[in-house]
């Protein structure tokens, strides 16, 4: 709610929005499937709790016992004004991977998401022209009530990715 930043001198996280379960309010978000974890890790991982909408996400995950965790960071892409969208990449030491966490301009990050997040398969599946118009309005509608709207994505590279290339960093996201 970008609305009380003026009004408040602080920023809140007030819903959530995702394909499957669509508007849901923050008071209503439980921590139930891979896709909300991935949510959390997100807000978690990408996030220097700096300004307003970092500290929005960062109370919103301290909710989940989760919080702003910089350890592990191969390289940040820090947001600027410019890109309009900000990335970490983390090593999964348990798990021997790499794995690019994004947060931005949905209009900005969303042209660099090629899958999305099935939550009822448990997989990702390609994301049609008809589903992405659907994000777009969603995104249109929301900043229209007055809202500031981050899309969220990630992306998994195999230990052999030579990080450190925004734009190859920052492709083939998954929504």
């Amino acid at each position: 709610d970008k609305t009380g930043t003026i009004t408040q001198g602080q920023m809140t996280i007030e819903s959530l929005w995702t394909l499957d379960q669509k508007n849901q309010t923050v008071k209503k978000f439980e921590e139930q499937s891979t896709r909300d974890k991935l949510m959390l890790q997100v807000l978690s991982y990408c996030n220097n709790n700096k300004g307003a909408t970092e500290q929005a996400m960062t109370d919103f995950i301290s909710q989940y016992n989760y919080k702003v965790d910089i350890s592990d960071r191969v390289i940040e892409h820090e947001y600027s004004s410019d890109y309009k969208r900000m990335t970490v990449i983390r090593s999964n030491a348990s798990e021997d991977d790499l794995t690019s966490y994004s947060k931005g301009a949905g209009e900005v990050l969303l042209p660099l998401c090629d899958t999305l997040y099935d939550s009822e398969a448990g997989s990702t599946k390609k994301l049609t022209k008809t589903v992405r118009q659907e994000i777009l309005n969603t995104i249109e509608d929301y900043a229209s009530k007055g809202l500031r709207v981050l899309l969220l994505a990630v992306r998994n590279f195999d230990l052999n990715h030579k990080v450190g290339d925004r734009e190859l960093d920052e492709q083939n996201l998954t929504f």
